[in-house]
């Protein structure tokens, strides 16, 4: 039986789809896109993941709260504070005091842009900690939303008893992380919002969505320069997985790599341009020239 297409809205396409109409399991192989729409689990697992993942959001908010009333913050949130509020006000190429150079320069992070717009919502730099433990919960939305779609994917291969508990301690996996409360935690920074729509583009490209991707792959770009990194390793994972998403695939490696180029290229790669030298120059030992990243 030929598995149908998703189509699917934005909702949808974040981490679920509409409910199965046909109670017979269609086949899937590698040069098909799996169907993502015969939900195989019961909905109590999907409702368990939501809640637990929702309660651990209410949680962060709470901890970036009392984190920002106690000023337990780095430079790095100055810094993005004062590019924040900068753009909000119309200046739209804001100088960094803090870095000492123009705001874009740092890892091309141009999603701040459209944040500033948060400002004229709730005028205060909170917002950048708050948007920061939504993106990070979204995308364990999305993972948790991935895992069991495999697992409905591969239900011939496991016990049928196993397959809820099998999701339900992916969802609790992702809440107990203890990495995740890191993250949060330490300051502000745009690397977890890339990884949001990184896992997107993973999650789109499994599910044979290949249209989504042209507005998930420039949106995980404009978030950090390390996102062409991040897609690099999505496109060689497309590459590898089989016919059906060997083109894509190389597509998005071809973007990541190129906007990494691109950007240290000039000079907005880390801070300055200075990302390869600052963060990697000490594998090259006694080096006294530029360090690329060649």
């Amino acid at each position: 039986m030929e598995p149908r297409r998703a189509g699917g809205g934005a909702v949808e396409m974040l981490v679920d789809d509409a409910p199965a109409v046909s109670a017979q399991t269609p086949t899937i192989d590698d040069d098909h896109p799996p169907s993502v729409g015969d939900a195989l689990l019961p909905r109590w697992v999907r409702f368990t993941g939501w809640g637990l993942l929702g309660l651990q959001l209410l949680a962060m908010l709470a901890f970036s709260t009392v984190q920002y009333s106690r000023y337990a913050l780095t430079a790095d949130f100055a810094n993005y504070s004062q590019a924040w509020w900068a753009i909000a006000h119309g200046h739209l190429d804001p100088y960094s005091s803090g870095l000492g150079v123009s705001f874009w320069k740092d890892n091309a992070e141009f999603v701040l842009w459209p944040l500033s717009l948060l400002y004229h919502v709730y005028p205060h730099p909170i917002d950048l900690l708050w948007v920061q433990d939504v993106a990070v919960v979204m995308t364990e939305l999305v993972a948790f939303g991935w895992i069991r779609k495999a697992i409905e994917r591969a239900h011939g291969s496991i016990p049928h008893r196993a397959a809820p508990l099998l999701a339900l301690a992916a969802a609790v996996v992702l809440v107990v992380n203890p990495w995740v409360y890191e993250t949060i935690a330490f300051d502000f920074h745009f690397e977890p919002i890339a990884a949001l729509f990184c896992v997107l583009v993973g999650y789109n490209l499994w599910a044979g969505r290949i249209r989504w991707l042209w507005w998930l792959v420039p949106l995980a770009l404009i978030c950090h320069v390390l996102a062409g990194f991040y897609l690099l390793g999505v496109g060689f994972s497309g590459l590898l997985a089989g016919s059906r998403t060997r083109r894509p695939g190389a597509v998005i490696a071809a973007i990541g790599l190129a906007w990494v180029f691109v950007f240290s290229a000039v000079g907005a790669a880390g801070v300055n341009g200075q990302f390869v030298t600052s963060s990697y120059g000490y594998l090259v030992g006694p080096h006294h020239g530029r360090i690329g990243l060649l």
